[in-house]
């Protein structure tokens, strides 16, 4: 464990979920792509079961070259 900047306790999230019993859930991933003309694309994430609402808050933009090919890393 350590200490963040706000004085509260931080573990690794994935280790946690990997200690409990329940099995990690199933989370679908759609993605809309950005072609930008003089930048890198960019690759924004969202859950697909949000509502349009929830899609204002969950959603995760990187540029395409950091997406790999998740079966190709398995």
């Amino acid at each position: 464990m350590t200490r963040s900047t706000h004085g509260q306790h931080t573990t690794d999230t994935r280790a946690r979920l990997l200690e409990a019993d329940a099995p990690l859930p199933r989370i679908d991933l759609e993605h809309i792509v950005v072609h930008h003309p003089d930048q890198p694309d960019r690759w924004t994430v969202v859950p697909h079961a949000c509502s349009t609402d929830e899609r204002l808050t969950a959603w995760l933009s990187v540029d395409a070259s950091a997406v790999v090919d998740l079966e190709a890393w398995r």
